[in-house]
């Protein structure tokens, strides 16, 4: 009986070590990263991915207002006490509206990296997600981390006459939302963003204030997002730093070029590319930085390729309008 019993416990914490070590490896591979959650079914969260935090400095957004949601949100998170002292619900609700492509998604990646949060991203048109489901999923989701809800239009449309409508792929209601949103505020420090291509379509009760406490603009490219996308891009190659690419050959630029004439050289073109690009071109930061690839080693290039650029962009948007 006693040798049993060794043999047992000896088992036992041989299995209590393995186990140690399996937590702790996993523990490694997240610490420090963003961890995304998304909902794989009716009711529990699943972590399909651990990323690198996103510099956020590499997302640029119009002047100012990166940093105006950044401390929106760090006032937020240090305010408990104060919304407590009000007995006004401690969460903190964002819509991100505004074209495809202009860094809305990027953005909220980029800001929960830079706070050491994770995102839980949960698809409201998902086939058979009901009111229940939507509230249980907002009732467990994982601790410290963003909620993101993307694309709400695409499950729900403005509601006519007083009618509520639902997405064809779910059974949710508009009034199963609202309550979901308003359940959650039970959790304190909740932060809540929600995106949307078409704000026009959604119902002014989903993004009324306490649901959606900061609605923000995210448009196609000014001028200001143009020249920051440009000097980030090609900052390699103003301090001579671009080598030479086996697939396309470029030559490493020429070292002996003085780092203070590359710069002044960038700049220059930065004001080119920022004379030729205007709002009113509909380009998206996802379309520039799309452009300035096809080009990464060769910025001298760029004020002759634009033209070309704008007039497929226009041939796209024609397409898309038609």
């Amino acid at each position: 009986m006693i040798v049993l019993n060794s043999y047992f416990y000896l088992e036992k914490d041989h299995m209590s070590s393995i186990t140690r070590e399996a937590m702790d490896e996993s523990f490694k591979k997240k610490y420090g990263k963003t961890i995304v959650y998304t909902s794989n079914s009716s009711i529990y969260w699943n972590s399909s991915s651990v990323r690198s935090p996103r510099s956020f400095d590499s997302v640029i957004l119009s002047e100012g207002l990166k940093e105006d949601l950044l401390k929106d949100i760090t006032t937020f998170q240090e305010s408990a006490l104060w919304y407590q002292d009000r007995g006004i619900p401690y969460r903190r609700g964002y819509l991100l509206y505004g074209p495809p492509g202009t860094g809305k998604s990027s953005f909220i990646i980029a800001l929960a990296g830079y706070l050491g949060m994770s995102i839980s991203i949960i698809n409201l048109g998902m086939t058979g997600m009901n009111d229940q489901q939507l509230s249980n999923l907002l009732d467990k989701s994982p601790p410290n981390s963003i909620l993101l809800m993307e694309d709400v239009d695409a499950a729900f449309v403005k509601r006519k006459q007083g009618s509520e409508s639902n997405s064809n792929s779910s059974d949710l209601t508009l009034s199963g939302v609202l309550n979901a949103l308003d359940g959650i505020a039970a959790q304190e420090g909740s932060v809540v963003f929600m995106t949307t291509n078409h704000i026009t379509k959604l119902d002014e009760a989903l993004i009324r204030p306490g649901r959606c406490d900061r609605k923000l603009l995210f448009d196609y490219a000014d001028k200001y997002q143009v020249r920051q996308m440009f000097l980030k891009f090609y900052q390699s190659y103003s301090n001579g730093l671009i080598s030479n690419d086996s697939v396309t050959g470029k030559k490493k630029h020429q070292s002996d070029t003085r780092d203070c004439d590359r710069e002044a050289m960038v700049h220059k073109i930065a004001d080119q590319v920022c004379d030729m690009i205007s709002y009113e071109d509909h380009v998206t930061t996802a379309q520039l930085q799309g452009f300035f690839m096809l080009h990464r080693y060769d910025p001298e290039v760029i004020p002759e390729k634009i033209p070309d650029f704008l007039k497929e962009l226009a041939r796209e948007h024609n397409v898309l309008s038609s």
